[in-house]
């Protein structure tokens, strides 16, 4: 009998703590980015018994893109190089900007509406590693879009898609002032990309091994 009590009072106390100290997920949208016929999101996750992370700024965010986001709520996001065969690394000599194909398509049968902050579609993100520790290039930054609202019905098998150019530079040192700009260009090196819908914050496509070679 006394046995059952210590194990009650146990399960009890492992309940009030997770209670107490549970886990908040925040969400939070960048500044507008796009052009016609082209997402960033920035997740973190904090255990609420520690004390609160200091408030970075908006281009050091971490942007984090889930693996498994390529299909959602009957959408599909893919991204590409023109050229590029599947599975292959992209090479690019540095100093010359590349291309790169960011489409979503609905493929259901029935229409799917799509809501926008701005009059951005889609947004590239570039990290240096493959676990997105650290975004380093974001296509959007910098850029102006126009803030208004903005719904968009995708007809079933139908897609949206943009056209998005990306800068290197011959460079190895990243100009003073710089290093945490998300609008730097790519310096010779290997980079990991992904093609986001700014439509939907988790619906991402990727990623993409570029190497910047040297000149």
């Amino acid at each position: 009998m006394r046995s059952r009590i210590s194990t009650l009072i146990v399960i009890s106390g492992a309940f009030a703590l997770t209670a107490c100290g549970g886990v908040q997920t925040t969400t939070s949208k960048p500044m507008p980015g796009g052009e016609p016929d082209d997402m960033y999101s920035a997740i973190s996750i904090t255990d609420a018994s520690q004390e609160p992370a200091k408030k970075e700024p908006a281009f050091k965010k971490t942007i984090t893109i889930p693996k498994n986001a390529k299909e959602k709520n009957g959408l599909r996001m893919i991204t590409s190089i023109p050229g590029l065969k599947a599975g292959e690394d992209y090479k690019v000599k540095a100093g010359n900007s590349f291309l790169v194909s960011t489409l979503v398509r609905n493929f259901t049968s029935n229409s799917v509406r799509v809501a926008y902050g701005t009059d951005q579609r889609f947004d590239i993100v570039v990290y240096t590693d493959p676990d997105q520790r650290d975004a380093y290039y974001r296509w959007g930054e910098h850029r102006n879009f126009d803030q208004a609202f903005q719904e968009m019905m995708i007809a079933g098998g139908a897609s949206i898609s943009r056209m998005l150019e990306v800068p290197t530079t011959s460079s190895k040192v990243v100009m003073e002032g710089m290093e945490n700009d998300l609008g730097k260009p790519l310096i010779p090196g290997t980079y990991y990309l992904w093609g986001t819908n700014e439509g939907d914050p988790l619906l991402a496509d990727g990623p993409i091994k570029v190497i910047v070679e040297e000149q």
